[in-house]
């Protein structure tokens, strides 16, 4: 059996193909005329497309013909294996660093259905989600995209002139990236939607809004009973305004919200930031976050499960200044929605707006972000979550085998709280320490601790060459560990209990 490479072009299944099917021709042709997406027959995108013929490309003689699998090389080239930046990985940065904010918004609001799909497959591929078959709702949105040229233009702009006015909100997507967004080209129930790190959308509808306005709706009274029995959200005290902002620079700030939360659970190093991640990434008050109750997450969980729903009776605002708190009708609905209107009052452009957020959110925030409290994890000490994006095998061996105690500590710690229980990641770092130190006296049967790894040069540098071999001899699994993160790795200078 020849391989493809081996076989003439002029003799090869797709060059058939193209020869037997003149309709296809005339199908990309008008394609690229109209930018807009063909519904003739089964030519639909399907996300889980496979390489059957082994020609490296998927849904061959389409508009949505592209490449099979994201190569490590792909993603390393536009940014994305770095995609969540200084903060939370790499100090390399997202792919759009370097580009002006026009560049940005021409790359992420692709116009064409295989720069979409491969912007969005880089994304799956970052946060692990490539093992997944792709949501059904997810391809429903996808097949109703429009990439007619005036309305892909005015999405574009529309993001340009949110990044221009927002200086602060460019900085941070240049740490942890832009998804690829697309517009929806018929009838939407929302104003926007973000699948996880993957795609946002934006209806034609939402085209149509003001951009860069400050000026935020409030509700009048039956309108605001109508919308608490739809959405579940209580009757706060003060509370008037449905979002933070209603117009299309804020559905972009609000949805990319999502997308910043769905990075920080996946694949930040440090477990604490995912830990909060994860506890706001529901959409139920009365889930059980991992942490204190007297923590401020702790305290707004509480708050929220407290409140009646459906009732048209006023409920008080949380009466302690340690609750985090967002004046916005459609926060109070989920922990989720909180986040993302948390994200979008935070980046607004307007000074009132902003104050619509307290101190501890603001703090929540900022612990997200990295610029405050839990986040100051040194991503250079760890090697759990995304810590490893962007590293060579050389350079992950050398993270994970620790050449000194203080090392092997701060790796050990790392791992056991990304698989603690939430009980127990409340134990304070000594607490921690002392558990897994009695674990290595219970595996070597002594009371040598962290003594027991062998720390000499010799064994640390046949260690690291060993990890780096295997991970260089085996391309995927050196991509897997990049995602996933890998355990501390060494020699031991004691022999296990089992084997003497």
């Amino acid at each position: 059996m020849a391989y493809t490479h081996d076989i003439p072009f002029d003799e090869s299944n797709r060059a058939n193909r193209r020869r037997i099917n003149p309709d296809v021709k005339e199908l990309r042709e008008n394609f690229i005329q109209t930018k807009a997406l063909p519904k003739i027959g089964d030519l639909r995108f399907d996300p889980n497309a496979e390489d059957g013929d082994g020609d490296g490309l998927v849904q061959d003689n389409t508009p949505y013909e592209r490449p099979a699998i994201i190569k490590p090389s792909l993603s390393k080239r536009t940014g994305l294996a770095s995609a969540t930046g200084s903060t939370l990985m790499t100090s390399s940065g997202s792919w759009t660093e370097g580009l002006s904010n026009r560049e940005v918004a021409e790359q992420a609001v692709p116009d064409n259905p295989a720069d979409f799909a491969n912007l969005m497959q880089a994304y799956r591929t970052l946060t692990g989600r490539d093992f997944k078959p792709v949501d059904e709702d997810l391809t429903e949105d996808i097949n109703a995209m429009t990439f007619e040229p005036k309305k892909i233009s005015k999405l574009r702009e529309a993001l340009t002139e949110a990044l221009d006015a927002r200086p602060a909100w460019r900085e941070q997507v240049d740490k942890f990236g832009m998804p690829p967004i697309g517009v929806i080209g018929d009838k939407r129930d929302f104003s926007g939607r973000m699948y996880s790190s993957e795609a946002m959308f934006i209806p034609e509808s939402s085209l149509n809004t003001a951009r860069n306005s400050a000026v935020v709706a409030v509700m009048s009274r039956p309108f605001r009973s109508i919308y608490s029995a739809m959405t579940g959200a209580p009757n706060i005290e003060g509370v008037k305004n449905p979002l933070i902002g209603d117009n299309l620079d804020n559905i972009l700030v609000h949805e990319w919200g999502h997308f910043l939360n769905y990075l920080a659970l996946t694949v930040a190093p440090d477990a604490k930031i995912r830990t909060l991640a994860e506890d706001m990434y529901v959409d139920d008050w009365n889930m059980s976050p991992s942490m204190n109750e007297q923590s401020p997450i702790g305290r707004l969980f509480k708050y929220f499960s407290g409140l009646e729903r459906f009732s048209n009776a006023k409920q008080p605002r949380p009466d302690d200044e340690r609750t985090p708190f967002v004046n916005s009708i459609y926060a109070t609905t989920s922990p989720s929605e909180f986040f993302a209107e948390l994200v979008t009052g935070y980046f607004s452009t307007d000074k009132k707006t902003r104050s619509r957020i307290n101190e501890p959110a603001l703090e929540m925030m900022e612990t997200i972000l990295g610029k405050r409290g839990m986040s100051s994890v040194d991503k250079k000490k760890v090697s759990t979550g995304g810590a490893l994006v962007g590293l060579s095998p050389r350079e992950i061996a050398k993270r994970v085998v620790p050449s000194n105690k203080q090392q092997a500590m701060d790796l050990f710690e790392e791992h056991w709280r990304q698989l603690a229980t939430p009980e127990q990641k409340l134990l304070s770092s000594e607490e921690v320490l002392k558990k897994i130190e009695n674990g290595f006296n219970n595996e070597f049967g002594n009371n040598r601790g962290f003594d027991n790894i062998d720390f000499h040069v010799s064994q640390v540098g046949a260690m690291r060459d060993l990890v780096e071999e295997t991970l260089h001899n085996n391309p995927d699994f050196h991509e897997t560990v990049q995602r996933l993160g890998m355990p501390p790795s060494f020699f031991t200078s004691s022999r296990y209990q089992a084997s003497e």
